[in-house]
């Protein structure tokens, strides 16, 4: 398999020609959902997207995800589904997703956009263990295989599930999100007067 991207994230700021904008401390990025005072708020999020894009192959990152209870954040591949309102169906997104409803839950997912409509799937329960949750506080390595036949997500260079559909030919990019869907959960955090802590990735 051939290398045709890859960040390390060495640098003090974001390389603006790979990604849209973010935030790069101590090696990692960081994605962060707080005010400009540290604080948490309602609706916060934020993103990251790749500039790069290949309709096959393979996309992998160290993450350490967020499970406290009250995020919601992941690694997803994705077509544009703008590009499929112009009939250029298949379309696809595909997940590795925590929305902090447990603490030792990480789920693949994918999002299929046909002429027909728009289906989830996704395995009824994880095939990820985590130790109990215990994992989340580590950089774990997530990636997506895509192929013309299917969708396989990978931990640690494992695969964890996989999904035989007709996959898309429109290009693919990789995009990072956190978020705080619902202020009513802040009361969940372990402690609600200090932000909630970064979703990091190492390299991708």
């Amino acid at each position: 398999m051939k290398l045709v991207f890859e960040d390390k994230f060495d640098g003090k700021e974001l390389d603006l020609t790979k990604w849209d904008f973010s935030k790069v401390a101590d090696g990692k990025l960081s994605l962060e959902v707080s005010s400009k005072d540290g604080k948490p708020t309602l609706w916060k999020n934020a993103t990251v997207t790749c500039k790069f894009r290949q309709p096959y192959g393979y996309f992998e990152a160290s993450i350490r995800m967020i499970q406290t209870k009250g995020r919601h954040s992941g690694m997803q591949v994705r077509t544009f589904f703008e590009e499929s309102a112009a009939k250029k169906f298949p379309a696809a997104e595909i997940y590795f997703v925590t929305t902090g409803e447990a603490t030792n839950t990480v789920r693949p997912s994918v999002k299929i956009a046909e002429e027909a409509g728009v289906r989830n799937i996704e395995p009824v329960n994880s095939p990820i263990p985590l130790d109990g949750g215990a994992s989340y506080k580590k950089f774990n390595t997530y990636g997506v295989l895509s192929t013309p036949k299917y969708f396989a997500w990978y931990v640690n260079t494992r695969q964890v599930h996989r999904v035989s559909i007709t996959t898309p030919t429109a290009p693919l990019s990789v995009h990072f999100y956190h978020n705080l869907p619902e202020g009513g959960v802040l009361k969940n955090f372990p402690d609600p007067k200090l932000p909630p802590e970064p979703m990091q990735i190492d390299w991708v």
